[in-house]
């Protein structure tokens, strides 16, 4: 009889799931479980201090609660739905964090034969057989459009590469970006991260940075777009013995200066990332250059597979070669002594030979022909609609700042902060008055995507507005 899977119960600061059976997955930092709802698996951390900072993954829940939840989007509809967002978190009693729940990685962005996820890897390279360009400037557009929102919460990915990036082209092209709880803001700059081979940002190998940025970010999209639009060979843009960095030398030289023009400004210059194109800026430009009257430029795209198209070469068969035979020498007796020619002639006679007659040539040789398959027929390329991209995005990127000390402590909310509040505004309602007010200040100037920033400034109003009342009937008292 098989045994049913072992069961465990997880508490999220939203709800509870239920866990089932081992692991499905492992990395570095956690395990990846299923759960007993097939929208979300459980991804739970090798230890406290592998997590990410509280306030860092709070703030990703917030976004990802209101995307997915709140708004109802479905996976890969729209940018913003195109990552996978942590939208619960799971805490030990303590408060402190050991996993978060995550979206599971639709079906259709897994590899059909291999079982795996469906990388860029399988985008970038000829050997994997990639679709046509068409399909994979949309993959990479939307790979762009995902960045860009991103970048408008003020948010660094930081470990942007092939692994981290599966992609589809069924039904219809989409990208989606996977290990993203571990995203941090863009201000302060992020002091440690990861980083993967060929995807490394040339300011981190020469520690200009300490660690990945959003301008790291941006220089992994232009790899993408060098790598996957245009498949070169090789593709590593590594560093030479005189110390400077390969430019990127494949550009072909026909391809639309506009388009080559981002990718050096992406690429050729590293170590300057002020130079790098935004994520949108990739976005508004290609579709300038290959959309026309709603529909991509099929010829102008077709250039870009020529390598994919190229037809292989067929194995040189050397012909084989015969050496003929050299004709047959004087017979001899079988047995006894041979025949002594009379001692007074010092050459014998020549003796009457059988005539033999030299052996035919060998028929010159042909190789065998080479069996070639027909071309499989293949249907039209459907057309995909061009992204419907607003080139001044939606999502308007974010402004403010970090919050301070005080602001944190507000936005943490819970007994830590309104009990205090309380006590301060009626019994000491001097202190509570000079505390709401540097609440308030530094709430304000947090940027608006911040979790908890309402609340700090709703609470921090009441706070001060209960505090001036004192106030003021202390001043009415001492007047009377």
């Amino acid at each position: 009889m098989t045994t049913p899977p072992a069961r465990r119960i997880a508490h999220g600061d939203h709800g509870t799931y239920t866990v089932v059976g081992g692991p499905i997955s492992k990395g570095g930092v956690g395990a990846i479980y299923r759960l007993t709802d097939p929208r979300w698996v459980y991804k739970e951390y090798h230890s406290p201090d592998k997590a990410p900072s509280a306030v860092h993954l709070e703030q990703l829940v917030e976004i990802g609660r209101d995307v997915l939840i709140q708004q109802g989007l479905e996976i890969g509809a729209r940018p913003e739905s195109s990552v996978n967002w942590p939208v619960d978190i799971v805490r030990l009693p303590n408060r402190q964090i050991i996993g978060c729940v995550l979206p599971a990685i639709p079906q259709r962005y897994f590899h059909p034969t291999l079982g795996t996820v469906n990388t860029l890897d399988f985008l970038v390279m000829i050997r994997s057989q990639p679709p046509p360009a068409t399909k994979r400037l949309i993959v990479l557009l939307r790979m762009a459009e995902i960045l860009a929102f991103v970048h408008s919460k003020g948010l660094v990915h930081g470990d942007i590469n092939a692994k981290n990036v599966a992609w589809t082209v069924d039904p219809t092209p989409e990208a989606y970006l996977i290990d993203c709880d571990g995203m941090m803001p863009q201000d302060p700059p992020p002091k440690v991260g990861v980083q993967a081979v060929y995807w490394t940002d040339p300011r981190v190998v020469d520690k200009v940075v300490p660690a990945h940025d959003h301008y790291s970010d941006w220089y992994c999209l232009a790899l993408a777009f060098y790598r996957g639009l245009l498949l070169i060979k090789g593709g590593a843009l590594g560093k030479q013995k005189d110390g400077t960095w390969s430019a990127p030398g494949q550009i072909p030289s026909d391809l639309d200066p506009r388009v080559a023009a981002l990718m050096r400004r992406g690429l050729t210059d590293p170590l300057d990332a002020s130079k790098r194109p935004e994520p949108a800026e990739w976005v508004k430009t290609l579709i300038e250059v290959y959309v026309a009257a709603g529909k991509y430029d099929e010829t102008a795209l077709a250039r870009f597979d020529k390598a994919l198209n190229a037809p292989k070469p067929q194995p040189v068969v050397t012909p084989v070669t015969f050496t003929p035979l050299p004709p047959p020498g004087p017979q001899w007796p079988p047995s006894g002594t041979r025949h002594q020619p009379p001692p007074h002639q010092q050459y014998p006679p020549p003796r009457p030979q059988p005539h033999h007659r030299p052996p035919p040539p060998p028929p010159p040789h042909r190789p065998a022909p080479v069996y070639q398959r027909p071309p499989v027929p293949q249907p039209p390329l459907p057309q995909y609609p061009p992204p419907q991209y607003v080139f001044q995005p939606h999502f308007a990127p974010g402004s403010g700042k970090a919050p301070g000390a005080m602001a944190r402590w507000a936005m943490g909310g819970g007994v830590a902060w309104y009990l205090p509040l309380a006590l301060l505004s009626f019994c000491l309602w001097p202190v509570g008055g000079i505390v709401c007010a540097l609440v308030l200040a530094q709430s304000i100037r947090t940027y608006s995507g911040y979790p908890g920033r309402t609340a700090a400034i709703i609470s921090s109003c009441l706070g001060l507005g209960l505090s001036g009342f004192a106030l003021l009937s202390w001043l009415v008292g001492l007047a009377a």
